[in-house]
């Protein structure tokens, strides 16, 4: 990376408590990215330990704070990287019931509460039914599973 490059970051009090918020959903890496190889992969994505929640950061400032939830993967297997899903919410559909975790919800809409001081103050929400939840604002996409009921 080029020397003379400044990376971008968060305020420090921001960036603190946005690593606060994915430090309750996520679990830390064992082998971690770089912050400079993090902001340098097109895609940077995580899954929580249950594998029911995708984060993946869209800025430079959000791949630094989630390069330490981010587990390295050798040469070989980072040909098969994250590839994030193409969801489509085009349902014409008046009706929608799915059911997702509240625990998630709860720290998701927490974690995104963080970037109120950012300027940042609306989330767009996706929502079909028994379909993933997607959760995105400038910085981060957030994709729920839905639970499933084995009825």
């Amino acid at each position: 990376m080029n020397e003379n490059k400044i990376l971008k970051r968060f305020d420090a009090k921001t960036e603190v408590k946005i690593i606060k918020g994915l430090s309750k959903i996520l679990k830390q890496a064992d082998e971690t990215y770089s912050e400079e190889q993090a902001i340098n992969k097109e895609v940077f994505c995580t899954l929580d330990p249950s594998n029911c929640l995708m984060i993946s950061a869209k800025t430079e400032e959000s791949k630094r704070c989630l390069s330490r939830f981010v587990n390295k993967v050798d040469k070989e297997s980072e040909k098969e990287s994250f590839k994030i899903p193409e969801l489509i919410y085009n349902d014409n559909t008046k009706e929608s019931t799915s059911k997702y975790s509240i625990i998630f919800l709860k720290e998701i809409i927490n974690l995104f509460y963080q970037f109120t001081d950012e300027k940042i103050e609306s989330v767009k929400i996706s929502v079909k039914k028994d379909y993933p939840m997607s959760l995105e604002n400038e910085h981060f996409l957030i994709i729920i599973a839905p639970r499933v009921d084995n009825d």
